[in-house]
């Protein structure tokens, strides 16, 4: 039994979400991961044979938590080892495409955007989820369901500011180009995509006109638009005062508060897109059962909860409760944003295109 293909219940690729009773049925964790309650429930059966599990994903925080929150419990519940094969998504993905071919690939789970896993899917280079393997399957929410790919989180994309400095608290995409944060406005130059689907959010009210959101691209780029290479280098940039205004995922911005840098976030009055992050097995994974056992810990509710408790990304499950201080960071407060699902057909279309004008015009790489 396999999983069906993605639903599209709450809210559809390229359409509306309504956010109203999502956080009032999940309750925020309190403290840490719950990792031995995590290990006490991985696996279903304790006498399965170890295995191995290599798992494909970005270094950094990420990885990190990674380890404390699922690969370190799995390997005390069932005794499979878990090795990590560090490198930037692009190159995740090369190597699932490279290897399409043999018999026996290298990698047994990677970790990516669900528009590079999409197109992975797309490609027929994955294997179908299986449902009576990977038990926490069936509590994925129905809005992430889908066949290729395990949803790990989700985050929408909040403007991102320094209340000392930005007031009043940006309301669109269009403060972005306020004159007055000449030189002042940053955010990755990975997310160049994600900022261009609101862009045109703004521009068109839907994420599909990109075309159409490049000249606010430009305006921006002539604002003195800084772009920084990773993520985690944007907090420094707010904290030094070198940035006072960006776009990025809530999730970093929740993080970062808790380190206690002074951070706010304010969703977009047009609308915001949501982050999307998944698991995937290659076709040719050497350890299919080990990989699905890995999948399972990862939907894990401990799991779930160490995820938004330590990094402030929303469950993508329905049995994973949420409580206490991140509960009221997660929590929208006052009307409901409209949140907006890429459509990844679309965005799997145009991606070599825009990739191509974002390097030769904007980030100039």
């Amino acid at each position: 039994m396999t999983m069906g293909n993605r639903r599209t219940t709450s809210f559809r690729a390229g359409g509306a979400f309504s956010a109203g009773g999502r956080y009032s049925r999940r309750q925020v964790l309190t403290a840490g991961p719950g990792l031995a309650a995590m290990a006490a429930g991985i696996g279903a059966d304790p006498a399965a044979a170890a295995g191995k599990v290599v798992m494909s994903v970005q270094g950094g925080d990420y990885a990190r938590l990674l380890r404390d929150i699922i690969d370190i419990p799995l390997t005390h519940a069932s005794g499979i080892e878990v090795v990590q094969d560090i490198a930037d998504e692009p190159s995740r993905a090369a190597k699932i495409y490279v290897q399409r071919d043999l018999a026996r690939g290298t990698v047994d789970v990677s970790s990516n955007s669900v528009a590079v896993n999409y197109k992975l899917a797309q490609a027929g280079v994955l294997e179908p989820l299986d449902s009576t393997r990977i038990r926490n399957l069936a509590h994925v929410l129905p809005e992430f369901r889908d066949r290729f790919i395990a949803a790990q989180f989700f985050s929408p994309q909040v403007l991102v500011y320094n209340p000392a400095a930005v007031s009043p608290p940006p309301q669109s995409f269009s403060d972005l180009l306020d004159p007055r944060y000449h030189g002042k406005v940053g955010f990755p130059s990975g997310s160049y995509f994600n900022i261009l689907l609101a862009a045109s959010l703004l521009q068109t009210g839907g994420p599909n006109e990109i075309d159409r959101a490049k000249p606010l691209i430009r305006q921006l780029n002539d604002n003195g638009l800084r772009l920084y290479p990773s993520v985690d280098s944007i907090a420094p940039a707010f904290a030094s005062g070198e940035i006072v205004l960006g776009m990025m995922g809530m999730a970093r911005v929740v993080m970062w508060q808790n380190e206690g840098f002074k951070m706010a976030a304010a969703f977009p009055r047009e609308g915001c897109i949501i982050y999307e992050s998944g698991m995937v097995v290659p076709r040719n994974a050497p350890d299919k059962a080990s990989a699905f056992r890995y999948l399972d810990a990862m939907l894990a509710p401990a799991a779930q909860e160490g995820f938004a408790a330590r990094m402030g990304y929303t469950p993508a499950v329905d049995d994973a409760p949420l409580t206490g201080k991140i509960a009221g960071q997660l929590r929208i407060q006052g009307p409901r944003p409209k949140m907006i699902a890429p459509d990844y057909g679309y965005t799997s279309r145009v991606q070599d295109d825009v990739s191509t004008w974002w390097n030769k015009l904007i980030s100039r790489s």
